[in-house]
């Protein structure tokens, strides 16, 4: 029979000089309600529970809790409702002052997210719990969590919010908030949006913080790694040339940019803290995608751009809004009045002979498409990749081939000016590629193609007049354009640009 004294004895000498945590009872009570919950999944007994509390509040008087260690499995991530289980993790989660300033701030501003009223009276908030507290390189930074009951009856659900100092005023708000769908939750915020902070969820997470673009064919790849947490918690730091919003993450590293595999396993949301200001102003939430144009005076509108050569003509900009105009003539048109003084009139005269919206619709998604099977689209990016711009100039090539021009956006800061070159009108067959770089929304010309095989130069400077010359000193050429779109010979070396302001001359790369 053991010794009772001396067992307590041998106790006593075992943990002389050990101090407990800091916050031992908060992470007792949180490891508790875990324990409770294990016990009613696996059966696990209370006396099993409560030795091996003894032994981790002892070991973790020098460390804090990663996330498998609470969830008390190797890999057992976290899942939705969990957090609440949790006790706060990183190195604020006892600064009493940084706490009480993130969560007045979080009770205040959380109802602009869910448009809710601000009082807990409103039956849409639940409680509350702090997820982490910790220093990053953009200043002190919280996660919390919060059960939410939407008021039309639907189910309840988690929102976890990144609360921290934003860039505008040096002042803590709450930045982003989204759903707790159990995939893990990522955060962008700090000056221009690189600081990342984040939860892990049920499965290993991957980054990528934007495309890599191929420099002679266009052709859109992505690097990728591994975001493994400490202490539960990740944080990183991107680099100065990445853009928040060409960062992406997702559970398992695509093997693929075509779209159909992705459906299967699509990328999660990283949130920005640009996500304050859509929650402040839901009109706002077009920032994501910002304005894919190249000129100020371009609509959202489809712009079609037709360019002739010599062997096919095909009318100019000009030539048809004439015939268009011309068909408005009451020559063009036959009108019969009834009894009752009504009238009706049939038009008698054709229409200008070029594309009809369905044909133009059709060379759209069909360069769209070539541009997906080949990987120069980046479709993972859910904010600015894989967006065709809102443009496309028609050539048709005096081999019988049609070539396409238009601006693929893989990157949130610029386009890129890509040629597909199909084998004849029907757009059946792709027969070659050609790409232009970024497209320059500000420079003279904004977008430069050289087709393949020696068919020439597609340029495009928006409303302006060009003329070309194929050597440095030579005479200047005319061309005929279609709103600033032309053909150049492929012994082109310069384009002269003029519109309203002045004239500038552009070298074309060769």
């Amino acid at each position: 029979m053991i010794d009772q004294d001396s067992l307590r004895a041998a106790m006593r000498e075992t943990t002389d000089g050990l101090q407990p945590p800091t916050r031992l009872a908060e992470e007792v009570l949180a490891g508790a309600r875990a324990r409770r919950r294990r016990r009613r999944r696996a059966g696990v007994t209370t006396v099993a529970l409560a030795v091996a509390l003894v032994v981790t509040a002892g070991a973790l008087t020098r460390m804090d809790l990663t996330t498998s260690e609470v969830l008390g499995g190797e890999g057992d991530l976290a899942a939705p409702g969990d957090w609440f289980d949790m006790p706060t993790r990183g190195d604020l989660a006892d600064d009493r002052d940084f706490v009480a300033r993130a969560t007045t701030t979080w009770r205040e501003e959380l109802p602009l997210f869910l448009h809710t009223g601000a009082s807990r009276e409103d039956g849409g908030r639940g409680d509350h719990h702090l997820v982490a507290a910790t220093t990053t390189p953009s200043g002190p930074a919280a996660i919390f969590v919060e059960r939410h009951a939407p008021p039309n009856g639907h189910e309840s659900y988690d929102v976890l919010g990144l609360v921290a100092e934003s860039p505008e005023d040096g002042e803590l708000h709450l930045l982003s908030a989204g759903r707790d769908d159990g995939e893990g939750q990522l955060y962008l915020f700090g000056e221009d949006d690189r600081t990342l902070i984040g939860l892990p969820g049920r499965e290993p997470l991957h980054l990528s913080t934007g495309p890599d673009i191929d420099e002679s064919t266009g052709e859109v790849t992505r690097q990728w790694e591994e975001l493994v947490p400490e202490d539960g918690l990740i944080l990183r730091q991107l680099p100065a040339d990445s853009h928040a919003h060409d960062v992406v993450a997702a559970t398992e590293v695509p093997d693929t940019l075509v779209p159909e595999e992705l459906e299967r396993r699509p990328p999660l949301a990283v949130l920005t803290s640009e996500s304050r200001a859509a929650a402040l102003d839901p009109d706002a939430a077009r920032h994501f995608l910002r304005s894919r144009s190249l000129d100020s005076d371009w609509t959202e509108d489809l712009t079609f751009f037709y360019l002739p050569i010599a062997s096919r003509p095909a009318l100019t900009h000009q030539e048809r809004l004439a015939g268009e105009a011309a068909l408005d003539s009451p020559d063009n048109w036959r009108c019969e009045t009834y009894e009752n003084g009504g009238e009706s009139c049939e038009r008698i005269a054709a229409g200008p002979s070029h594309p009809d919206s369905e044909r133009e619709l059709d060379l759209m998604d069909k360069t769209q498409r070539a541009l997906w099977d080949s990987g120069r689209a980046d479709l993972i990016n859910h904010h600015s990749g894989g967006v065709f711009g809102g443009f496309l100039i028609i050539v048709r090539m005096a081999d019988g081939r049609t070539a396409t021009i238009g601006e693929q956006w893989n990157r949130t800061q610029h386009g890129e000016a890509h040629a597909v070159v199909f084998t004849d009108e029907r757009l059946i067959e792709v027969d070659d590629f050609a790409y232009g770089g970024p497209t320059r929304p500000d420079d003279p010309v904004q977008l430069s193609v050289r087709l393949p095989d020696d068919e020439g130069w597609v340029v495009l400077s928006y409303q302006a007049e060009l003329r070309y010359r194929t050597t440095p000193d030579g005479p200047w050429q005319a061309v005929e354009s279609d709103r600033g779109a032309a053909l150049l010979p492929a012994e082109a070396v310069q384009v002269e640009v003029s519109r309203e302001g002045g004239t500038d001359v552009v070298e074309l790369a060769r």
